[in-house]
């Protein structure tokens, strides 16, 4: 069966979009594997470390946690929504 005109920018289109993805998920992969490896087991148990914890984990580590990703999730949103109204 012949192409078409019409059909080869679908096609294209449905090409970059596997690219895409497949990009996506090989750095996606890459630095989920860099974050679950690369950890410092120097020193687990020096006063440093345990300092750190103790700061970092203590009672206010959720409103520090949500601080931190509020403005990146309002980000999301308003680009979420410029992103649709583009869209025809």
């Amino acid at each position: 069966m012949p192409l078409s005109r019409r059909d080869i920018p679908t096609r294209h289109r449905r090409r970059q979009a596997r690219l895409h993805e497949r990009f996506h998920r090989i750095w996606g992969g890459a630095l989920l594997w860099l974050c679950t490896t690369e950890r410092a087991f120097a020193c687990p148990d020096c006063p440093t470390t345990l300092a750190v914890r103790r700061s970092v984990f203590d009672n206010r580590f959720w409103i520090h946690l949500i601080l931190i990703t509020a403005p990146l999730l309002v980000m999301s949103g308003i680009a979420m929504l410029l992103y649709r109204i583009d869209r025809p």
